[in-house]
């Protein structure tokens, strides 16, 4: 709301790297990763940048702004708002939905309902009916 307010105080003042006051992508450009303008995602990655302090930690939650802002991201990154970074271009395998397909959410508690094993890179792992376990992404 503070953005708001102060963007209707000053009507003619256009954010230092925005072609435009808003950041609103064509509704029939799509995004990399087919990402929405507005869609809550979560960082995958951690990230910092030393001079000015700013950073990215892996499962903060952040925000689409619309396409990257530099021309040599755009059809490859997503322009992203995160709690201290407010703009970034981030891969799309940098990043997953907040909200997954069934409703449910990065960082939700889920209780297996199935006996499962597999070898991952010969390695065997497995899940036992009743486990507890946490979502952290959208699968690959």
């Amino acid at each position: 709301r503070e953005v708001e307010r102060f963007l209707e105080q000053h009507p003619n003042y256009i954010p230092e790297g925005w072609p435009t006051r808003t950041m609103k992508v064509a509704a029939d450009k799509k995004l990399p990763g087919d990402y929405i303008v507005g869609e809550v995602v979560v960082s995958l990655m951690d990230w910092n940048e030393d001079e000015t302090g700013m950073s990215i930690r892996n499962g903060d939650i952040g925000t689409i702004l619309g396409e990257a802002d530099n021309e040599q991201c755009r059809g490859s990154r997503v322009l992203c708002q995160f709690p201290n970074m407010p703009k970034c271009n981030m891969l799309p395998s940098t990043i997953t939905r907040r909200i997954l397909p069934g409703r449910y959410f990065v960082g939700q508690a889920v209780v297996s309902l199935i006996d499962f094993s597999t070898v991952v890179s010969g390695s065997a792992q497995s899940v036992s009916k009743g486990d507890v376990g946490t979502i952290i992404g959208d699968t690959d």
